[in-house]
């Protein structure tokens, strides 16, 4: 609880920001007590997003003007109608199961952070938050007609049911879920996260790239077990691009036994670059452990994966780096960047604790979106796909296919785990 005792200073410090949130967000507070905390201080705005040229060039005149609320010109198509104040409102649920929900404070605490940043570099912002959880109130009609930027919700049930509520008028921009991606064609919504297909597409692209004449290419798949979606997409890409490759196939209690068969599929001249057709983590565990196995016997090998391997927990990192894994993630953080410095030891004055992935979150994706409405306007949500951004956690880079209503991300960071047990971002 100590975290959130520090919320209301951080609030208190925003420069440039009104912040505005529901009481219950602050123990101790009530609604007679405290309802809103405000300070302003104007500064030049420099938002340090990049920008296409496509849309900057037709209203450049627009965006080097001051801001004002009656600045709405059709420039090309679009109207550009920049806020004096970006009114930024976060739709999370604050609780589960009667308790406060620990993941969403913390991108709370990254979206303050990255409101205090914003104000400091002189973007006029108001931050509303509103919680959706089970039985609360969520955003009203005002409130919601009245956003310029909407956050949220997180989960997929739960913004199908923000959608009902408000079908028109605001993108919703979903920071988290990739199934929110159903959503995208037909909805005002923003998948800000790249999904399970998206990686997959740039894993397999990543490996076409690398691939030399004396390579080989292995799928490992287990025995006995039905393919699941994942490894249909991996045998379904692999043929569509017309990568020809060895399949190896075991069940997870031959393990100890299948080294022989390791060596026999492996290239003696180039390297064994392999695929897990698993999800199955105690058998993709085992897998990386015979790739390891093979590389301390002498044979050049490289695992593709994406972001899922990465979660299981029995997998030793170690092997990973013995591997030589390339790594096609949504999300990566390098702590030795000089702007990840400077948010961990913010985050860790002002909220006594360490920043989690869900503060990361918070902190980039309030970052963005606020600067690009800052930037081109409230119509930001009609032209995502020109934009593009990186942030400290994960990059946002925008697809909308032909007669889609919303947009997704298919921002996806290389990762390459070196023998020096380092990680390199290569993209």
């Amino acid at each position: 609880m100590k975290r959130l005792n520090f919320i209301l200073a951080v609030a208190l410090g925003l420069a440039s920001v009104d912040a505005s949130a529901q009481w219950y967000i602050f123990p101790g507070f009530s609604k007679q007590k405290a309802d809103t905390v405000s300070v302003k201080v104007k500064q030049p705005v420099d938002t340090s997003i990049a920008v296409p040229v496509t849309v900057l060039e037709a209203v450049e005149e627009e965006l080097s003007a001051e801001p004002s609320e009656e600045s709405a010109v059709e420039e090309n198509g679009f109207i550009v109608d920049i806020p004096q104040t970006v009114r930024v409102g976060l739709l999370l649920p604050f609780e589960s199961k009667g308790k406060i929900n620990s993941s969403m404070m913390d991108f709370y605490c990254g979206a303050l952070l990255a409101a205090r940043d914003l104000g400091k570099e002189g973007i006029d912002l108001s931050l509303n938050v509103y919680d959706c959880s089970p039985g609360k109130p969520g955003i009203s009609d005002w409130d919601f007609n009245g956003t310029d930027v909407l956050i949220g919700p997180v989960s997929f049930p739960d913004l199908a049911n923000q959608i009902d509520l408000h079908p028109e008028g605001k993108f919703f921009i979903s920071p988290l879920d990739a199934q929110t991606m159903q959503l995208v064609a037909g909805h005002p919504v923003i998948q800000a996260s790249a999904g399970q297909d998206i990686q997959i597409t740039e894993m397999l692209g990543w490996l076409e790239q690398d691939l030399q004449s004396s390579d080989k290419v292995v799928v490992v798949e287990e025995s006995g077990a039905a393919r699941t979606d994942f490894s249909k997409k991996v045998f379904d890409g692999l043929d569509s691009l017309g990568i020809s490759y060895d399949r190896l196939t075991y069940g997870i209690l031959q393990g100890l036994r299948i080294g022989g068969e390791f060596i026999s599929k492996s290239s003696s001249l180039g390297v064994t670059r392999f695929l897990i057709a698993s999800e199955n983590e105690s058998f993709v565990g085992d897998a990386v452990r015979n790739i390891a196995l093979l590389q301390h016997k002498g044979r050049q090998v490289t695992l593709y994966g994406t972001s899922k391997l990465r979660s299981y927990q029995s997998i030793e990192t170690d092997d990973f780096h013995a591997v030589g894994l390339r790594l096609a993630a949504t999300f990566h953080t390098d702590y030795s960047e000089p702007d990840v410095k400077t948010f961990v030891l913010s985050y860790r004055s002002l909220f006594n604790s360490e920043p989690g992935s869900f503060a990361f979150s918070g902190y980039d994706v309030t970052r963005f979106f606020t600067s690009l409405c800052a930037k081109v306007g409230r119509n930001w949500g009609q032209v995502i796909d020109e934009y593009y951004g990186r942030g400290l956690y994960s990059d946002f880079f925008f697809e909308r296919p032909e007669g889609y209503t919303g947009a997704y991300s298919s921002a996806v960071r290389h990762l390459v785990y070196n023998p020096d047990y380092t990680i390199t971002l290569t993209n």
